[in-house]
């Protein structure tokens, strides 16, 4: 009997604690570096040496990440006792030390008592009631004390918002280190539901609001507490009729929080569209090739919804006549009550209400919606989290691990004892069913089975892994292990460091596995050797020569036990079975060795077989011994090969891969910060609006005239404190009329500067979506995916949401902020003398600080990316890490990425303050300034004006230079999106001429006898002089290696390289004649990659609806798939994603039935015959032979084919170096003394 209960048993590994380093202690700094943040400068001078250490009050990760995960576990245990989930928000708010919440709300309850003192000094310097020749002491002291309170609340801002980036700092850094921990220790049958790009998500833009709550939540403490004073104070001074103006700013901060969440039900209704445009975007640039040989450019649309962001800026807009209409009912109900109006009262009542909506209206808002959100988010981090929840494991701190192993005596060994397990995979559940085997010593075991068996092959080696549960039996592993995976995997950086993988480096070794591995020819070939850095930003590697690193990361490591799921599948045959000879049965040979593989070539040199089928070890021994008992082993790859003993051809094989893919151009521009700093961008932004330039004067009048009604306001208020109370009426009334004018101009200038804004990025982003269309194929070719997704994801969503409310913001406060300018100035002309010099000072200061902030941002930036890349990776590679216990080494890693991006942050926070403080400084000193030029000019009405209005300069005016910033920064994502309107298009989209409505009848194809060239990256590569003509009907086998001169040949052919109408005539019709999207409409093509849509199997097989369901029944039982299709659920309206649901084999399939339906003269197989299983290719054979017996097919075959492929044809051609070699038909070829053909040729 076996155990019911899966066991693992495995040797105990000694705990190590990543510690953090002591050099990352922020440095001492003195007390006035910490006020004024003069400390930033010193650290912005150096951009590497400015992010290794510390900031003043940062922690490190490393502390941040532990006592979160002590705190998380703990309330772990607590909920699972008590049957309940833990949440993530009750750990957050226990997580911070208790000094960094109780430092925000000292300096919150200082803010609050700045703005406190405020009004009560204000009142204070009018009932004191002195001569104006000679004050009294006590109205200068009332005064000292009301711009005192002003500059502590602007000083206390600064070093509240500071601290906010240092408390949120440790929260994120925490929650990161938690999701980088559950990343390394969930199995992979645990992260099906999440791909690396929704992970990074969590740990990037999810945690981005972590800042703003942090930031926000307090002042939901303090507004109300401040909200109550306040009525106090205007109740005792005023009387109890201004109340009515409280309660309507209380009234518009519901309403605002309101609007608030209508505004999230829209953006979530957006945000579902905008997945839906970046979903289809991914589509488009992963199958161009067959999107445009399908002629299918236009057949989708991209939906696009931006009216939110126009609905929410305009009514944000109106709210900045909140205090003055506030401040106009407050004074009409205390006209109305029979009170008298001064200008203590009423300026008293202008100032309270500007301070109420900047406490309650603004930040009370805004933190009961970024509260809301951050709930949210920290639920999907939460979910992720828990999953496995409730496990033993689940408390297991993974991150401690080492892959050192204690000394023993016993040799490596691995037992399977009754295991079974099962997983779902490709929506069939496969099993291991009572696995039990024993190997151990210096042995080479091999496991394989039939080409079905392939993902229970995969699971034969997951459950050694540990990676999916067992359901019975248990697994004994003796001896630490390394693991080459059947997907090869690489992380960004050197090569050496990926074969290194955090062992100690040695010389003699790492060459050694070099030589073994077949590695030093293409360490030759990369411009720094084996310190090339590859992977994201770095040289792309073919899979073959990422497979040959991992090989060679196993072969360096010091583990016992190698396990390899099916190695060198992409290496070609002679280069893998020398590396088979040297590395695994030579270097390897002193450990225990279990390959999974199908190639009889590699099973041939194992002394041990295993043979399973349908989860079983049935058979046991030497191929030989298992042929000779009568299994059927038809289906193994029998490389039968005649190989060259040149060293040149190995080479060649080696570095193909590396340079044809290391040389590509990009063709998303670099675009970055300084380029967005010149005008003419702005320029050409503002050009895409398409209006009239008289629409720009009406814009400029727009945008200025409520600023001019708003000083006017604050004069016409002035002058109502001095009239009788028999005036006071007529001139309410007419008050009421200019602040309904002002409220209207300002939703008017709100609608002209969004519509603008939006009409732009429309017309951009149209543009660039049909300019991107209709340009070539090497566009895509020579950029990843993601590059495209980024521009048309984040940069769209920028233009779409984020500049035009800057703009506005911009507009709004540059204008109010002169209204101020030019009020005071009217009441006293010699105020002029202090604004111009502070004027002045503020743009030197504001350009320093641009600087400084382009720095931090530059650190930032550069600081994020490689840590997202890295998390990326490590995913990705997560078995692997698991595998060789070096979760402990990447963990540390990790930490040291994550510092150097919070100090980034830190650091910007920290320039930002900079500029507060000097703003602040120089705006305090005019304050005093001017108050006292007005004391002495004008008298005490003009006087209770300008400290009114002129606090708003103080605590206001530091914004714009931020404003500034964050346009520079959006301008960056318009420059980006508009370098795409610069590609040029195909001559498709020149060229209307249309070839005859019967065209082609025949299929037959030539090219012409002329010297062909091709665009491939930054290379140009040329050909021999070349001609190749196929007759009508006639199947020709194109064979060469896969290197850029075989692929180009293949684009020629497929019409997707530039100039390839010059050399094709098809039916005696030279393509450069006709328009080449009639012109591909000739063609069918299959690519190696099956292309699918995010749409139905109906959608997928007849993209354009011009099929009845009976003929797509017909076409998937020629193919083998009517009976898959019928058990899915709803058979042809099943919804596909991105190869998520099918095999590769499957999607191949449906591919093929999608070209029966197009009926078309000519088909071109790109690569299809390389690599597929034997049963896909024999219904491919049957195919050509049956449903395209009336049509040319040619095949493009790169590397080895089989022998039944090649006599499916009626001619082949070998290519070599972009010539033709030979040609002729198969059999002639084949009894050929010396054909290059039998290189390529591996018959099953």
């Amino acid at each position: 009997m076996f155990n019911a209960t899966p066991q693992y048993s495995y040797n105990k590994v000694p705990m190590e604690v990543p510690q953090g380093n002591k050099k990352d202690a922020p440095e001492e700094l003195s007390f006035w570096s910490r006020v004024t943040f003069s400390w930033v400068l010193g650290r912005l001078n150096s951009a590497q040496e400015s992010v290794d250490r510390l900031v003043p009050g940062q922690r490190s990760t490393f502390w941040n990440w532990r006592d979160l995960r002590d705190i998380w576990m703990k309330h772990a245990r607590s909920a699972q006792a008590r049957d309940k989930a833990p949440r993530l928000w009750k750990v957050v708010l226990s997580f911070p030390k208790i000094e960094g919440f109780t430092q925000l709300f000292l300096l919150q309850i200082s803010i609050l008592c700045a703005r406190i003192l405020q009004p009560t000094m204000f009142s204070f310097v009018f009932t004191s009631d002195p001569l104006f020749v000679s004050p009294v002491p006590w109205y200068w002291a009332a005064l000292t004390g009301y711009w005192l309170s002003v500059s502590v609340e602007g000083l206390v801002r600064s070093h509240y918002s500071y601290s906010a980036e240092m408390t949120s700092g440790s929260v994120k850094s925490g929650l990161d280190g938690l999701v980088f921990d559950k990343v390394m220790r969930l199995k992979k049958t645990s992260l099906v539901d999440y791909t690396s790009s929704h992970v990074v998500n969590l740990i990037s833009k999810d945690l981005d609001s972590i800042g703003s709550c942090v930031y926000s939540v307090p002042f939901l403490l303090t507004a109300p507490v401040e909200l109550l004073i306040m009525s106090l104070l205007l109740l005792v001074m005023v009387g109890w009729e201004v109340l009515l103006g409280v309660s309507y700013i209380m009234f518009c901060t519901f309403l605002r929080c309101g609007v608030g969440k209508v505004y999230k039900k829209m953006h979530l209704g957006t945000a579902f569209f905008s997945d839906q445009r970046i979903a289809l975007l991914s589509e488009v640039i992963c199958g161009i090739r067959v999107i445009k040989m399908n002629v299918w450019e236009e057949v989708k649309e991209l939906p696009f919804i931006r009216n939110k962001t126009l609905a929410l800026g305009a009514f944000v807009s109106v709210q900045q006549a909140v205090p003055i209409i506030a401040s106009l009912v407050s004074i009409v109900t205390l006209m109305m009550s029979g009170k008298e109006l001064t200008h203590e009262n009423v300026f008293l009542i202008i100032l309270v209400m500007y301070i109420l909506e900047s406490s309650c209206g603004e930040s009370f808002a805004r933190g009961t919606d970024v509260l809301v959100r951050t709930l949210g988010l920290l639920d999907r981090i939460e979910s992720f989290l828990l999953i496995d929840f409730p496990l033993s494991s689940f408390y297991e701190n993974v991150a401690s691990r080492t892959s050192e192993v204690p000394p023993s005596d016993k040799p490596p060994s691995l037992s399977l004892i009754g295991v079974c397990c099962e997983h779902e995979c490709e929506l069939v559940d496969i099993d291991l069913n009572f696995v039990t085997f024993n190997c151990e010593g210096a042995q080479l075991v091999a496991l394989t089975g039939p080409p079905k068996e392939g993902a229970v092959t995969s699971l034969f080696c997951e459950a050694i892994l540990k990676e999916v549960p067992l359901s019975r039996g248990r697994i004994v592993q003796h001896g630490d292990l390394a693991y080459v995976g059947q997907k090869p995997w690489i992380f960004s950086g050197t090569v050496r460091e990926n074969i290194v993988f955090g062992e100690p480096y040695i010389k003699e070794s790492y060459s050694a596995v070099l030589r073994a591995c077949k590695l030093n020819e293409a360490m030759q070939c990369l411009p720094d050797g084996d310190m090339t850095k590859i992977g994201h930003g770095g040289y792309k590697l073919a899979l073959s020569q990422q497979e040959l690193i991992n090989v060679a990361r196993a072969s360096y490591s010091s583990a016992s036990i190698v396990l390899m799921d099916n190695p060198l599948s992409h290496v070609s045959i002679s280069v893998a079975n020398q590396v088979f000879d040297d590395c695994i049965l030579s270097f390897l040979s002193s450990r225990l060795r279990v390959v999974v593989t199908g190639r009889a070539s590699f099973l041939e040199r194992c002394p041990r077989v295993l043979l399973m089928v349908d989860g079983l070890i049935i058979r046991e021994g030497s191929l030989d011994n298992i042929r000779e008992s009568g299994e059927n082993l038809t289906w193994l790859r029998t490389d039968t090969i005649h190989e060259k003993e040149n060293s040149g051809v190995v080479q060649q094989s080696l570095s193909g891969g590396i340079l044809s893919a290391s040389l590509r151009e990009p063709s998303v521009k670099n675009i970055t910060d300084r380029d967005a700093e010149g005008f003419s961008i702005y320029l050409r932004y503002a050009r895409q609006t398409g209006w009239l330039p008289s629409l720009s004067v009406v814009g400029f009048l727009l945008t200025l005239t409520p600023g001019v009604v708003l000083a006017g306001l604050g004069i016409w208020f002035a002058r109502i404190a001095d009239l009788s109370r028999d005036y006071h009426y007529h001139h309410f009334s007419l008050s009421a009329i200019v602040v309904g004018a002002y409220v209207i101009l300002l939703l008017l200038r709100a609608l002209f500067l969004l519509l603008c804004g939006l009409r732009s990025s429309m017309r951009i982003h149209d543009r660039a979506i049909s300019t991107l269309l209709k340009t070539s194929v090497q566009h895509f070719e020579n950029e990843e995916k993601d590059a495209f997704l980024r521009v048309f994801s984040k940069d769209v969503e920028c233009l779409d949401e984020k500049l035009p409310s800057d703009i506005l913001q911009l507009a709004q406060s540059v204008v109010e902020h002169a209204a101020v300018a030019v009020m005071i100035t009217l009441v006293a002309p010699w105020t002029v003398l202090a604004f111009i010099p502070a004027s002045l000072i503020s743009f030197v200061v504001g350009k320093k600080y641009l600087w400084l902030e382009r720095q931090a941002r530059d650190n930032e930036n550069n600081t994020l990316t490689p840590l997202m890349i890295y998390f990326s990776d490590t995913m990705m590679g997560a078995v692997t890490i698991r595998a060789s216990q070096k979760e402990s080494y990447f963990m540390k890693e990790f930490f040291r990425l994550q510092n150097q991006h919070m100090t980034a942050v830190c650091m910007r926070s920290a320039a930002e303050q900079w500029l507060a403080m000097r703003h602040l400084a120089v705006m305090s000193l005019t304050m005093c300034v001017a108050t006292v030029v007005v004391i002495f000019t004008s008298n005490n009405t003009f006087v209770a004006l300008s400290l009114t209005f002129v606090r708003q300069l103080v605590v206001g005016i530091a914004i714009i230079p931020f404003l500034v910033k964050n346009i520079e920064q959006d301008m960056t994502s318009a420059a980006r999106l508009m370098s795409f309107h610069d590609m040029r298009s195909e001559s498709s989209h020149q060229n209307d001429t249309k070839p005859p409505e019967d065209w082609p009848k025949e299929g037959a194809v030539c090219i012409s006898d002329s010297l062909l060239s091709h665009t491939y990256g930054r290379r140009r590569v040329s050909f021999e002089t070349l001609s190749l003509s196929i007759e009508p009907r006639e199947k020709v086998c194109i064979i060469g290696q896969k290197n850029a001169k075989t692929i180009s040949f293949a684009s020629k052919l497929m019409l997707l390289s530039k100039g390839s109408q010059q050399e094709v005539w098809v039916d005696d019709i030279s393509l450069a004649t006709i328009s080449l999207r009639e012109a591909r409409k000739a063609f069918c093509t299959l690519q190696q990659t099956p292309f699918i849509f995010t749409a139905s199997i109906r959608k997928n097989l007849d993209p354009e609806e011009k099929h009845e369901d009976e003929e797509l029944w017909n076409v998937l039982d020629t193919v083998t798939m009517k009976e898959y299709v019928k058990g899915l659920p709803g058979g042809l309206d099943y919804m596909m994603t991105q190869s998520v649901n099918f095999s590769n084999s499957r999607l191949l399939l449906l591919s093929l039935a999608r070209a029966i339906l197009q009926k078309k003269k000519i088909v071109i197989f790109d690569g299809v015959v390389s690599g597929v299983d034997f049963t896909t290719l024999r219904i491919i054979h049957s195919v050509v032979k049956n449903q395209f017996a009336n049509s040319s097919v040619i095949t493009v075959a790169y590397g080895p084919i089989g022998l039944e492929t090649i006599l499916h044809h009626d001619r082949v051609v070998v290519m070599e170096q972009g010539r033709i070699v030979e040609m002729d038909s198969p059999n002639a070829l084949l009894s050929r003394k010396g054909s290059l053909l039998s290189e390529f040729l591996a018959p099953t």
